[in-house]
């Protein structure tokens, strides 16, 4: 053999280090029975799934579990999904035809016109709210 060669692994013996898995660090919301609502931050925006408890481990800091990020995603989401059941809740399109409607054009107006401002954001959220009844309403007689 040249001296230059390195030796090679035997054929079907590799040295590769176990894939570590994904984990995901949540808090535990409430357990019922053998399922456990769990929460976590993506980003900034907080999210809540129902997992098996069993599935759940515990975290390296007090009161965290930790969960396989894959079965996770398998998971039920847990509340409602606002934006599915109120389609017809107002954007922030309506929102500016409001404060146009009130007077409100430009960023000195806020200072200027505070009472057309409170106005119109009492206007806005009637109209969400009102989206929101309505909603309720209508998964009540279905």
């Amino acid at each position: 053999m040249p001296e230059d060669s390195q030796e090679q692994p035997a054929q079907g013996l590799s040295k590769a280090k176990p894939e570590k898995k994904a984990v995901v660090v949540v808090t535990r919301v409430i357990s019922q029975g053998q399922s456990t609502v769990v929460e976590w931050y993506d980003v900034d925006y907080p999210k809540r799934k129902i997992v098996p408890t069993k599935k759940l481990t515990a975290g390296k800091e007090s009161r965290t579990y930790e969960i396989e990020e894959k079965v996770l995603d398998k998971c039920p989401d847990y509340g409602v999904a606002w934006a599915k059941l109120l389609p017809d809740l107002p954007g922030l399109e309506e929102l500016e035809k409001i404060l146009k409607q009130r007077g409100i054009w430009t960023a000195e107006d806020f200072g200027t016109k505070n009472h057309q401002y409170l106005g119109a954001l009492q206007q806005f959220h009637n109209k969400g709210a009102m989206a929101i009844l309505k909603s309720r309403e209508v998964k009540q007689h279905a």
